[in-house]
Parts: structure tokens; sequence; C-alpha cells
């Protein structure tokens, strides 16, 4: 089920990562330049949560563990470098 009807604002966009953010295996995660794609419901048609052996989304659900990230469809999935990660737009800095 699509939550998210329209493209994220930002989607194409390189977007900060906010430096308090951590992810166990991307050292400089915090801080780091993401290319934001789009909500993760949009381009998959689907809640991450229903991303069965996504690899993405089973990182996302342990680092919202670890992070006390939000447990709710507000995640984007982007790029840092070459590797794709899905990220809470609570993480993300963006000015106002």
């Amino acid at each position: 089920m699509i939550i998210h009807k329209e493209k994220h604002p930002l989607a194409g966009k390189k977007i900060k990562i906010r430096k308090q953010s951590t992810h166990l295996q991307v050292p400089d995660f915090g801080g780091a330049e993401f290319e934001l794609e789009d909500w993760w419901d949009h381009l998959t048609g689907s809640s991450w949560m229903e991303a069965d052996g996504n690899l993405a989304a089973l990182t996302y659900a342990m680092r919202s563990v670890m992070n006390d990230l939000p447990l709710d469809n507000e995640v984007v999935y982007g790029h840092i470098g070459h590797y794709g990660h899905i990220v809470h737009v609570n993480e993300l800095e963006i000015e106002k």
C-alpha cells in the first residue's frame, strides 16, 4: 500500500544526514551526504515493514531499535556513495 501519493519534495537532491545519527556499518554516517531518491513506499509500493528480506529494510529495523527511531513510514530511500539506505526524515538536515 502506498502511503505517500506524491514524490518527496527533496527527491533527487543531496541532503546531509544529521551528525548525531549512527549506523554500525557506516562509520561516518552522521554528517554524510545522502542522495535522496524518494519516499520508500512511493518507490516500492509498500511499507518498509513489509519488505521481507530487503537488506535496507532489515538494516533500518535494527537501526530504529538501536537509535530509538520512529516505527512509522516517514522514511526515505537514497544513497551514500554506492550503497542504498533507508533513513527516517528526522535524521535529515532539512532547512525550514
